[in-house]
């Protein structure tokens, strides 16, 4: 389906903010957004989530442009992590977010290592997610930040999974304008990273929440092809960028309920903040208006994923189901590169991942074979790796940055999306 188209809180790393979203009490009728709403199919899911700030010490360097140089000068708001934790009475999983650049194959083992020892999910069950905000340090593994990071998801992850509460899952989506794709063909017919509103894009927030079972949100994820770049290299200050923002909203309204941004294919997508030179770097302002735009979406979707209709129609019976395999793409040089990609069902929500940045085509691609009324297909990129790009083979014709710097061959493309929709059939079958 391709169209055309703060709350600022920092808090002391050695101080993290830990919150589990938990069923509240009852509180007399209250109009509260948290106030049991009834009417939930009973379901065999059980569900915990919640979120740690990890915000690094300052004058730690910012990922994401080659070109800055130097420390980090400020904290312009806080990174978090968030994990949720799903049981469907004989399988669990767990899904983890970061407010990082990427996540890497060494810093993905470790969490899964951390979580596994902690709770007991097989680490092929657990999914890693980087929202690739440009405002956030590079996560090392062998580094006391990336130690300190691995340790905070264990223990966020044992304490969720030590609460699990009877839950079900709603879906629903919503459009947002803010996003734009960025390559640009030129009078050459070569591509420059400009805003090209009629080029490849999908504006659907796609929510999945996770209700307990008085109907009250616990988690809500969701789910956006889109950089998180509104802050360019002139920035120096940490900061999730519009994912961040974005999660502030949702849980001002949901009060109790625990946000997580997954990012999607959005290599070639970004916050449409145009200037002579193709793109400009933005100020809070722009924080605003992107956060609020994709905010806002999720709250709507949300909202309806809420609806007493839509609550009536969710699954009595959940099941989980997670697969990975490596597949060896072939490079530029000729030589294979081997990549892991994962399949997460929960129920009627499947999640397929890439260890990269794709582009928005890999999703239409994905979901065009496997989608449908009975399937919600979701392609998480940044996830359980950092490869790079993952380009259309296509756009090798047009050059530009995406295929420049890939070190992945056009023929790259037809191999991955094959082997997604292949596994995503393992977990549907």
């Amino acid at each position: 389906m391709l169209h055309h188209a703060l709350l600022v809180l920092v808090i002391a790393w050695t101080s993290p903010l830990v919150a589990i979203a938990q069923a509240p009490a009852d509180n007399g009728g209250s109009s509260d957004m948290r106030a049991t709403t009834g009417d939930v199919p009973p379901s065999n899911l059980r569900a915990a989530a919640g979120k740690v700030d990890i915000t690094p010490p300052l004058g730690i360097p910012l990922a994401g442009f080659g070109d800055r140089t130097g420390p980090s000068t400020g904290v312009n708001d806080p990174l978090r992590a968030g994990v949720l934790i799903l049981d469907d009475g004989s399988t669990r999983a767990a899904i983890v977010t970061l407010d990082l650049i990427g996540v890497g194959e060494d810093e993905t083992r470790l969490i899964r290592e951390m979580i596994e020892d902690q709770t007991g999910i097989p680490g092929d069950h657990v999914l890693v997610n980087a929202s690739h905000t440009h405002g956030g340090p590079r996560l090392e593994a062998a580094s006391d930040y990336g130690r300190r990071v691995a340790a905070e998801v264990g223990d966020l992850a044992e304490t969720a999974a030590s609460g699990l509460k009877p839950a079900s899952v709603g879906y629903a989506t919503e459009e947002i304008t803010s996003c734009v794709n960025r390559r640009l063909l030129n009078a050459e017919g070569e591509a420059e990273m400009r805003p090209n509103p009629a080029g490849p894009a999908d504006p659907r927030v796609r929510v999945a929440r996770v209700d307990a079972a008085g109907g009250e949100a616990l988690a809500i994820l969701f789910h956006l092809a889109c950089h998180a770049n509104v802050f360019r290299n002139e920035n120096t200050e940490i900061t999730a960028d519009y994912p961040g923002l974005a999660q502030d909203l949702v849980e001002d309204v949901y009060d109790g309920a625990v946000a997580m941004y997954l990012s999607g294919a959005g290599a070639n997508i970004r916050p449409n903040l145009p200037s002579p030179d193709g793109f400009r770097n933005g100020g809070d302002d722009d924080l605003e208006w992107v956060g609020r735009d994709v905010g806002a979406a999720v709250v709507q979707a949300s909202a309806r994923a809420g609806s007493r209709e839509a609550r009536l129609q969710r699954e009595s019976t959940y099941e989980i189901a997670a697969a990975s395999r490596i597949v060896e793409l072939p490079a530029k040089n000729g030589e294979p590169i081997p990549i892991e990609i994962q399949a997460l069902r929960v129920g009627r929500t499947l999640f397929l991942t890439i260890p990269g940045e794709p582009f928005i085509q890999y999703n239409a691609q994905v979901e065009e074979a496997l989608g449908g009324e009975d399937l919600r297909v979701m392609v998480v990129g940044y996830a359980n790796g950092a490869h790079g790009y993952f380009c259309t083979a296509d756009s090798y014709r047009f050059g530009g940055y995406e295929p420049g710097v890939s070190k992945f061959a056009p023929e790259a493309e037809a191999i991955l999306v094959d082997a997604l929709v292949a596994l995503g059939r393992v977990v549907t079958l």
